[in-house]
């Protein structure tokens, strides 16, 4: 995290000195996501801002939206997907995909994972639109998490890893691996004898896939953390 700072920096200087404002807001928001998807909230809402402060485009207001959503600032999130909404009637990624998406993130943040469902179920069919990093299908994973439901989240997470060409190198596809780990791990408490040592195994791996990715992590990353110690009590 902090060598991506330094790159986004630069990156936000670079454009910024062109004059091109948005695309320099647009870095800023692509950092605030990924700084909220970790587990800094407040490094999140504060670049998301940041973003907001450099270009008050609709298509900087749509991806700050889901970073502020995840952060905990649902009524910002709130007020920003009702603009793009306003602003794009009828466009169909933003309706169909980008704005749904958002609105169940809110729903995640009020503890209502059943809604999350609700809301990203039609989204399926664009689940593999564009290079969009498959946000609806990581955010049913942990929908289906919350809820305990551990095969489904399984199936939602196994879904992005199975798509790198999709994902590129959006967080979700790591952290989707994180996901898997933790859906297999609740498999195993709710599972009895051999199916349970499977899906112990199962989560053993997938964790251990997760820290392979992020070997040279920065240790204090909020969600590497916590990883680590469930890796700890699942051994």
């Amino acid at each position: 995290m902090t060598k991506a700072r330094e790159a986004f920096k630069h990156s936000v200087e670079a454009y910024d000195s062109l004059g091109n404002k948005e695309s320099a807001a647009n870095v800023l928001a692509t950092q605030a996501r990924i700084e909220a998807e970790t587990g800094d909230g407040a490094a999140a809402k504060r670049d998301a801002s940041a973003a907001l402060g450099l270009d008050s485009a609709i298509g900087v207001k749509e991806r700050v939206g889901l970073a502020f959503a995840r952060a905990g600032d649902t009524a910002r999130a709130q007020s920003l997907a009702d603009e793009v909404a306003k602003a794009f009637p009828t466009g169909t990624i933003v309706n169909k995909f980008e704005l749904p998406t958002i609105r169940a993130t809110i729903e995640m943040d009020r503890n209502n994972p059943a809604k999350t469902l609700e809301i990203l179920q039609p989204v399926e069919l664009y689940d593999l639109a564009g290079t969009r990093g498959m946000w609806p299908a990581y955010n049913r994973g942990l929908a289906n998490l919350a809820l305990h439901k551990g095969p489904e989240a399984a199936a939602e997470f196994q879904k992005v890893i199975d798509h790198p060409g999709v994902v590129l190198a959006t967080i979700t596809g790591a952290l989707s691996r994180l996901g898997l780990a933790r859906a297999c791990a609740l498999e195993a408490q709710s599972a009895q004898g051999a199916d349970a040592d499977a899906a112990r195994s199962k989560a053993r791996a997938a964790y251990q896939d997760f820290f392979a990715l992020w070997k040279d992590a920065d240790p204090d990353v909020p969600i590497l953390i916590a990883a680590k110690a469930e890796y700890a009590k699942l051994k």
